[in-house]
């Protein structure tokens, strides 16, 4: 089991996924937006689920790797289901 420096060195992407995700809610907060979190919150849920089952079709052995990279696979989902939530809500942002 990894300690939690080594695991924060070792998945940079989660690391930087929950800055990302931090600075992007503190934007969403300060900033007067058309839709509400719950929107927001629905379209990533929505992004995810497409998302892990063309993964799970696609037959990637997601069980039999080892915990880093597990947690990095799943920050690398969680991190495109978050973007495409993005893009879909703020088209011209990006």
């Amino acid at each position: 089991m990894p300690t939690f420096n080594n695991f924060r060195l070792n998945n940079g992407a989660l690391t930087n996924g929950i800055g990302l995700l931090f600075s992007v809610l503190i934007i969403l907060f300060i900033s007067d937006s058309l839709f509400s979190l719950w929107e927001l919150l629905r379209s990533i849920i929505s992004n995810l689920k497409s998302i892990l089952f063309s993964i799970l079709t696609i037959g990637i052995p997601f069980f039999e790797w080892k915990d880093e990279r597990r947690v990095s696979c799943l920050s690398i989902i969680l991190l495109t289901a978050f973007s495409k939530a993005l893009v879909s809500k703020f088209p011209l942002i990006l």
